[in-house]
């Protein structure tokens, strides 16, 4: 009887000793989800910044093309002004695609 106790306590300590080294990873764990989830929502929240600094300056380009286009629309002027006009109107396009692309 007396073996059969101490066979019995004995594992008593080695579930005990399991169970205390698994609520320390479990604590672990959910230390680095609390970590990763805070992590999640500062990427979100930088996200969401950038891609609204980027609408507001593709609204402005495009803004900027419909003044020129309008402009060109009104135009009464030399060769050489409408060759600078229509070039400031190319680099305005192109810089509206490259504002969606980004």
């Amino acid at each position: 009887m007396e073996m059969e106790k101490g066979l019995l306590l004995g594992e008593e300590q080695s579930l005990e000793a399991q169970l205390v080294q698994s609520k320390t990873q479990l604590e672990d764990m959910r230390n680095r989800l609390c970590q990763i989830d805070g992590g999640i929502r500062l990427w979100k929240i930088a996200s969401a910044q950038e891609l609204s600094g980027m609408k507001r300056k593709l609204s402005s380009c495009e803004r900027n093309l419909q003044r020129l286009e309008k402009l060109h629309e009104e135009f009464c002027g030399t060769a050489d002004e409408e060759t600078n006009l229509l070039e400031k109107l190319k680099y305005q396009h192109e810089q509206i695609e490259l504002e969606r692309k980004v």
